[in-house]
């Protein structure tokens, strides 16, 4: 969960086209561009198409190279989407580990998406967890209108810097 992760610059260059611009980077965006979202989507698959072994179950399938990719393009985007089955069957960090990614400021959002309240946030998530020593931002969690989360799980939500919304 804390490993610093290398991802060259050599790696880098390809990627750029498809990322927002970075803060320090100067661009010239019209004005119908600037007010769009930038969404980029990142999932592995097993050589049959997989994500993984079966239903609920953590299943390791990147590389080192694939998983330091992954964290660099965290560190170029606001935040980090995941719904509540990788939640509840990974335990994600949910956080940026790349070189240079020093900071809360570069750091990604974690949003969860969690319409049913499966998610049983508790102070070892390792979401939490990393929110509460200053690695990463609280999650956002996202849950149906009417779906009852409880008031333990709302304070350790709001208790690692995040917020419940329904």
């Amino acid at each position: 969960m804390s490993q610093t992760l290398h991802f060259p610059p050599s790696s880098r260059g390809p990627l750029e086209p498809y990322l927002p611009p970075t803060t320090t980077t100067t661009t010239t965006t019209t004005s119908s561009s600037a007010s769009l979202p930038h969404l980029t989507l990142t999932f592995a698959t097993s050589l049959d198409s997989a994500i993984s072994l079966s239903p609920g179950t953590q299943t390791v399938l990147s590389g080192p190279e694939s998983k330091a990719m992954t964290h660099y393009l965290r560190s170029r985007h606001a935040a980090i989407l995941v719904g509540a089955g990788t939640a509840v069957a990974d335990d994600p960090g949910l956080n940026c580990r790349v070189e240079g990614c020093d900071g809360l400021e570069s750091q990604p959002r974690p949003v969860v998406l969690d319409p049913r309240g499966r998610w049983e946030v508790t102070e070892q998530s390792k979401v939490i967890e990393l929110a509460r020593r200053g690695r990463g931002l609280g999650p956002y969690v996202l849950v149906g209108e009417g779906t009852e989360v409880g008031e333990e799980r709302r304070r350790v939500v709001e208790g690692g810097g995040g917020s419940m919304w329904a």
